[in-house]
């Protein structure tokens, strides 16, 4: 799977270098650049095998497709606090600053991801323009990963100079929220699947070495 889909997406980055190369119109060259985002981040997810390496690969997968500075995914904790499981480029004070602050509520419907193009800009809540401005961040986009009506948590992606966040920006991130939400569920199953099977084991163990 992953050596197909690393295929598919070289197939697509060599289309958009053509593309260039013969003056194709600014519009089209963005549909491929898309596509070859989604084929890296489908990669990534392919290529791991644990949670912790798959949320890795897709924060390296995320920001070369978004050309966004830095990037992090937040998971939701048992008492429904998202916390931060992954990042790129971010400080612990900022982190330690801006868990818990994003406002969707646990059993939110279809949430809309945040956009904030300035965040020096009066509207943006207090503790988070702080913390950012203090990291030299200056815009974000927060989008909700979302899987069978549950909210798992976010993925953030930061640019450290102001940024008008567009139709087409947001919708590849819905996208790849998409396939990461999915994969995380999934990726968690078989955790819980290969850790049941290890207690099963020691238990059979220690019986054994009982009798």
């Amino acid at each position: 799977m992953s050596s197909n889909t690393d295929d598919g997406g070289a197939h697509a980055a060599a289309v958009g270098a053509d593309l260039a190369s013969l003056g194709a119109s600014p519009e089209l060259r963005r549909r491929v650049s898309e596509v070859e985002a989604l084929y890296r981040v489908a990669a990534a997810i392919g290529r791991a095998t644990t949670l912790d390496e798959l949320l890795a690969e897709a924060i390296n997968a995320l920001r070369e497709a978004t050309g966004a500075d830095h990037a992090s995914v937040l998971l939701s904790d048992e008492a429904h606090v998202m916390r931060f499981r992954a990042w790129r480029g971010l400080s612990s004070a900022y982190r330690d600053a801006v868990e818990g602050l994003l406002p969707w509520p646990p059993d939110a419907v279809d949430p809309e991801p945040l956009l904030f193009a300035d965040l020096a800009h009066p509207d943006v809540p207090a503790a988070l323009q702080r913390a950012a401005l203090a990291e030299g961040i200056g815009a974000l986009t927060s989008v909700p990963l979302v899987h069978g009506g549950r909210l798992l948590g976010a993925f953030t992606l930061y640019r450290n100079e102001p940024h008008d966040w567009t139709d087409a920006e947001v919708l590849l991130s819905r996208s790849i929220a998409s396939h990461l939400a999915s994969a995380t569920v999934r990726t968690e199953a078989q955790e819980a699947l290969r850790a049941r099977a290890t207690s099963s084991r020691r238990s059979c163990a220690r019986s054994t070495r009982a009798s």
